[in-house]
């Protein structure tokens, strides 16, 4: 569990965001997205930018939950 102002709830929120973008086709421009998008590190700084105080492999974990759900 984080010990910051951010909640897991919000974490997993913002990477539901993102994942809906990346989607969306919005983050397109970026090279490297035929691997796993949570091993991705523009997004997974993209994420870290959004919402600060997680470990990178929460950061991982959320957009990975954020994009199975956004199937």
């Amino acid at each position: 569990m984080s010990m910051n102002k951010n909640s897991d709830s919000e974490l997993q929120r913002e990477a539901y965001k993102l994942a809906e973008e990346v989607r969306d086709g919005k983050w397109n421009h970026i090279g490297g997205m035929n691997v796993r998008i949570s091993d991705c590190p523009e997004i997974t700084d993209e994420l870290k930018r959004r919402i600060s105080g997680f470990s990178l492999q929460q950061y991982q974990g959320a957009l990975a939950n954020g994009f199975n759900a956004s199937k």
